[in-house]
C-alpha cells in the first residue's frame, strides 16, 4: 500500500497490545475501558480475543492505516 502523504510504500504488520487495544477521544489510564458516551470503542474483538489488527505503517511519516472489520 502507498502512503497517502508521501506516496512511499508502507510496511504491512499489526497494531497489537498485551491488553485490549482501544481508541477513545481522551487518554485512558490504568484499566483501559473506552467510554461509549464519548464515542469510544474497543479496536480488538474483546478481552479474550487476539489483540492485534492488521495495519500498514509508513516509516517516513510515522502513520498507521488500518481498516477495522465490522463486528
Amino acid at each position: 500500500m502507498k502512503c497517502p502523504y508521501c506516496q512511499k510504500e508502507m510496511q504491512s504488520g499489526y497494531l497489537q497490545s498485551s491488553r485490549a487495544l482501544a481508541w477513545d477521544t481522551e487518554i485512558l489510564s490504568d484499566f483501559v475501558i473506552p467510554s461509549k458516551d464519548r464515542g469510544g470503542f474497543s479496536v480488538t474483538k474483546g478481552i479474550f480475543a487476539d489483540h492485534a489488527i492488521k495495519a500498514d505503517f509508513c516509516n517516513q511519516c510515522g502513520i498507521f492505516i488500518s481498516h477495522l472489520e465490522k463486528k
